[in-house]
């Protein structure tokens, strides 16, 4: 019996998601299907690749030993494929991204897939999520925005929690906690004021901006504390925490959201060129 990719591309999303019920929301599958792909691939394999007998499945010396093996079999399988649809996908995609998203993360992603697909144009627009959302199907194709966790809006590709930050020499003011906030509609906004609310400690706001460079640049110069992303905290600050008399803040879920509708192939291209790539970095994190 040969392996099924389906039932390998389902193994590694559990190994990445940490769960069945995750593996199958980021799938876009039934859980009782994902659960039907990892019997498969275990009647394939004659072992089994999970310890189910616990609240959360753990890998077997099997399961730990196909990681590589599955990863190098699903990406060869993916070059191949997008060299055969190289020719015949072209377009222009607008592909709307968080801030931080569009400066850090995406353009790596899009230089791979410019190699890939060299005939697809790609129009990359920041903004916050709120309005990346309104806009989807009404001027963009593709939004990769970030929700409180538990949302389980659009195909959650990565996991992630909002931190307090500041500079290292920050000196905390007996008053008011500056703040380093976006607009209106900006989660991080709204989470740290209601968080501080909740904690009865005062606040205010030190330096507006929607750039997250210009916050990030103000927030190292210490004329303010800012929220960032764990993952995307900028070099040479520090996260602050309960010592520091900061509350906790909510976890977050990074997710790329489609227009509804039959998509354009360079659209379906780029949406699922995204979706390998950072569910890949997330699992090398």
């Amino acid at each position: 019996m040969d392996l099924d990719l389906d039932s390998l591309r389902a193994f590694l999303a559990i190994v990445d998601t940490g769960g069945f019920s995750r593996a199958a929301r980021v799938l876009r599958r039934s859980q009782s299907a994902v659960s039907a792909q990892i019997r498969r691939l275990e009647e394939a394999l004659g072992a089994a690749v999970f310890d189910r007998t616990g609240r959360l499945p753990v890998l077997t010396l099997d399961g730990e030993a196909l990681i590589g093996t599955a990863r190098q079999m699903v990406e060869l399988n993916d070059q191949v494929m997008s060299r055969g649809r190289r020719g015949a996908v072209r377009g222009m995609v607008r592909l709307g991204a968080m801030d931080d998203y569009a400066t850090d993360v995406l353009p790596g992603v899009l230089r791979r897939f410019a190699q890939a697909f060299p005939e697809v144009g790609v129009e990359l627009q920041s903004g916050l999520t709120v309005e990346l959302a309104q806009r989807l199907g009404v001027g963009l194709d593709l939004v990769l925005v970030m929700h409180g966790a538990g949302s389980h809006r659009g195909r959650i590709l990565q996991r992630d929690r909002a931190v307090w930050a500041a500079a290292p020499d920050f000196a905390l003011p007996d008053g008011p906690v500056p703040l380093a906030v976006a607009p209106r509609g900006c989660l991080f906004r709204e989470w740290a004021m209601a968080a501080l609310d909740r904690a009865d400690r005062p606040w205010r706001i030190a330096y507006l901006t929607q750039s997250i460079g210009a916050a990030s640049a103000a927030v190292a110069a210490g004329l303010a504390v800012g929220v960032f992303k764990a993952a995307l905290m900028p070099s040479g600050l520090v996260p602050l925490g309960s010592a520091q008399g900061f509350p906790p803040l909510p976890d977050i879920e990074i997710a790329l959201h489609r227009s509804a509708g039959h998509a354009a192939p360079a659209v379906t291209a780029l949406g699922d060129f995204i979706e390998a790539n950072l569910v890949e970095r997330a699992s090398a994190a």
